[in-house]
C-alpha cells in the first residue's frame, strides 16, 4: 500500500498545473451539484407551498338528499319500484354564517373562507362575460 501512496505523491508533484486543474474541475463539479440540488429542493419546496395553500384541506358540502321508496317490502312481497337520484337542486349550507363561525372557532384551523361555485356573469364597463365553474 505504501508503494501506491508513493506513486500517487510524486505523479501529484510532477504534474503540479495538471494537479491542479483535476482539483479545480472536481470542486467545480462538486459545486454545481451541490447549487443545483438546492435549487431544485427551493423549487419543490415552493410548488408544494403554493399548491396546498391555495387548495382547501377540508370541505364543508351540504348533504346529500337521496330519494327513497314510499313504500318498504316485508314478508317476502317485493316492490317494483324505480327510485332515481333527484335532480339538480340548489346546494346550499344552511346558515353559512354560522357553519363559517363554528368552523372557524375549532383549534388548528388556521383559515375559513366561504366559497360560491356555479355558473355567473361578470359585468365591467359594459360588457358581460358568463362564466361557469
Amino acid at each position: 500500500m505504501r508503494f501506491v501512496w508513493t506513486v500517487a505523491w510524486r505523479l501529484l508533484r510532477d504534474g503540479r498545473f495538471q494537479t491542479a486543474l483535476i482539483l479545480g474541475g472536481v470542486t467545480v463539479g462538486v459545486a454545481v451539484v451541490v447549487y443545483i440540488t438546492a435549487i431544485i429542493n427551493g423549487l419543490q419546496a415552493n410548488i408544494i407551498d403554493r399548491t396546498l395553500s391555495a387548495q382547501a384541506h377540508v370541505v364543508l358540502r351540504p348533504a346529500e338528499r337521496v330519494n327513497q321508496r314510499a313504500w318498504e317490502s316485508t314478508d317476502g312481497v317485493v316492490a317494483l319500484a324505480d327510485v332515481r337520484k333527484r335532480t339538480q337542486r340548489e346546494a346550499t349550507v344552511a346558515d353559512a354564517p354560522a357553519v363559517l363561525a363554528t368552523v372557524r372557532a375549532v383549534p388548528g384551523v388556521a383559515a375559513a373562507a366561504a366559497l360560491a361555485v356555479g355558473p355567473g356573469v361578470a359585468q365591467q364597463g359594459g360588457v358581460s362575460m358568463t362564466m361557469a365553474s
